[in-house]
């Protein structure tokens, strides 16, 4: 009898089979760093102690308590309006900078350099940049130095550190070159025949950002925020 060759897989499942050895890693990566250990999390959360002793249950005592007892609802408002803070300050600041390199920057070496500056900071610890503000707004720091070099004050100014604004500021320092990447990843995908278009049919450098940058980079500006 001749013999059958086999069938060919078809395009479509090649490209399914290619797509599967290309994220199954990170997808387990994913599942096993990350949804493991927020169900962990989740699932003692619902549970309460007992003494020393976890007892599991399935209850949202411990929920409502973060809600409604001090002093965890005032630590979780301020926690809050802490992340929003350091949200949109970040974002003012990126913004600018993720426009500039996606549609202003023309040289590649100039954008490298840029986005090079921009993940600089990343290869330095979270601990070592948050001691970095403690050094420049400490009483003995670099910006009560200048200002009382200047002769402004007689005497340094504990007002610049153990605050919500010293915190606000050292975060949105960290967090700022990730919403710039996120955005930065968000407005290089719009077209320059897009911008040109909307160019040619009357629309101002204003009208343009407003009704066709802004609204494409929101995803980027969200998930920056978010970060």
């Amino acid at each position: 009898m001749p013999e059958v060759s086999p069938r060919q897989p078809s395009a479509a499942t090649l490209e399914r089979r290619r797509r599967l050895f290309w994220l199954g890693p990170p997808l387990l990566w994913f599942a096993a760093f990350l949804v493991v250990p927020y169900g962990v999390m989740l699932f003692y959360s619902l549970g309460r102690m007992d003494y020393v002793s976890f007892v599991a249950d399935l209850s949202l005592h411990n929920y409502i308590r973060i809600f409604t007892v001090k002093p965890y609802s005032g630590v979780l408002v301020k926690s809050a309006i802490i992340g929003l803070g350091t949200a949109v300050f970040a974002t003012l600041l990126a913004y600018p900078v993720a426009l500039a390199l996606a549609f202003y920057i023309r040289r590649e070496w100039a954008r490298s350099a840029c986005y090079l500056m921009i993940v600089l900071p990343w290869w330095a610890a979270y601990l070592v940049k948050a001691y970095a503000w403690k050094t420049i707004l400490g009483s003995g720091g670099l910006l009560n130095g200048v200002l009382i070099g200047l002769g402004i004050v007689d005497q340094p100014v504990p007002a610049f550190l153990y605050n919500d604004f010293s915190v606000v500021l050292a975060l949105t320092y960290i967090f700022t070159p990730f919403a710039v990447l996120s955005i930065y990843a968000q407005l290089e995908k719009i077209p320059a025949s897009l911008v040109e278009a909307a160019r040619n049919m009357g629309a101002g450098d204003f009208e343009i950002f407003r009704r066709v940058i802004l609204p494409i980079s929101l995803p980027g500006v969200l998930a920056g925020g978010v970060l």
